[in-house]
């Protein structure tokens, strides 16, 4: 939202969340696996870029368990947005310190500045650098097809879904 907390984070903190809810914050990867379980969650990503043009992207979420490594579990895309989260569906969760992805010659964590589920670094980032240009900022690929353009604020929400 406004760079207050910086998310280039150790795999601890990420499993357990940080910032405040009254500003910027990461939930925690250990929450999101005990909110998500077996159930039908939705997951609902808000964004906006520099010039205040808003979209948002709308997925079947779960997240898998610390033994997984976080596996995010996606599908169903819908909204406006376009699909740049598709890609790092099955993915294990990275930090610069747990390095999970599959990039054979680089770190994707650390390349990108952030903990996410990288794949082989992948088209999406928002946990990324805020006012960042580049893939180490807040970026959504799709958005535009670059990683230069820069998102001013995300926000990734769940919810049981609606039958």
């Amino acid at each position: 939202m406004d760079g207050s907390v910086d998310f280039y984070r150790n795999w601890n903190e990420y499993s357990d969340g940080f910032g405040t809810m009254d500003t910027e914050f990461y939930l925690g990867n250990q929450a999101l696996y005990e909110i998500s379980g077996d159930r039908n969650f939705e997951l609902r990503i808000e964004l906006t870029d520099q010039t205040g043009e808003y979209r948002y992207a709308k997925y079947s979420d779960s997240v898998g368990s610390p033994e997984s490594l976080y596996t995010l579990y996606i599908t169903g895309y819908t909204g406006n947005a376009s699909d740049s989260l598709g890609a790092h569906n099955g993915y294990n969760f990275s930090t610069y310190d747990m390095d999970n992805d599959i990039a054979k010659d680089y770190d994707c964590a650390t390349l990108w500045r952030s903990g996410w589920w990288h794949v082989y670094c992948g088209l999406s980032n928002l946990n990324g650098l805020y006012g960042s240009v580049g893939y180490q900022g807040l970026t959504w690929h799709y958005w535009n097809n670059t990683f230069s353009h820069v998102m001013s604020s995300t926000r990734m929400m769940m919810r049981l879904k609606e039958y």
